[in-house]
């Protein structure tokens, strides 16, 4: 009998080279994170209950203290998050933080970092218009 166990999921750490090196260290950064299992709705209901469970701001963005959560269009099972400033590497780091204490306890969930460069960071509209880092 073959068994196979799930890797635990990966808690993300900062990576100030990717931040400080950029042509605006405190221009908006973003961090991709994909959700996977071995069922596709099981990773997009645990992604939909991390959403929910964030504060909106008027506008109706997602998010907390200095970052903010962008759906990525076509993709249930990723999202986008945001920060800038001088705080820029803090508030990347919280997010990230956030997402892997809701999410890590689900059973069979993988979690994949993606460090975004500036050009692809874009609203989830796919207009193009870059985001504005939250306040």
């Amino acid at each position: 009998m073959v068994c196979c166990h799930a890797l635990a999921p990966k808690r993300y750490l900062v990576d100030y080279d990717w931040l400080w090196r950029r042509d605006e260290p405190t221009a908006p950064a973003t961090l991709r994170v994909v959700l996977s299992h071995a069922s596709y709705d099981v990773a997009a209901r645990t992604l939909q209950r991390f959403l929910e469970g964030l504060p909106t701001d008027a506008s109706g963005i997602r998010g907390s203290g200095g970052w903010a959560v962008v759906p990525v269009d076509g993709n249930r099972c990723a999202l986008d998050i945001v920060s800038g400033g001088q705080d820029v590497a803090d508030g990347i780091q919280a997010g990230a933080d956030a997402l892997f204490d809701a999410v890590a306890a689900t059973e069979g969930i993988g979690l994949s970092w993606h460090q975004l460069n500036s050009d692809e960071t874009i609203d989830s509209a796919g207009t193009g218009k870059r985001l504005q880092a939250p306040l």
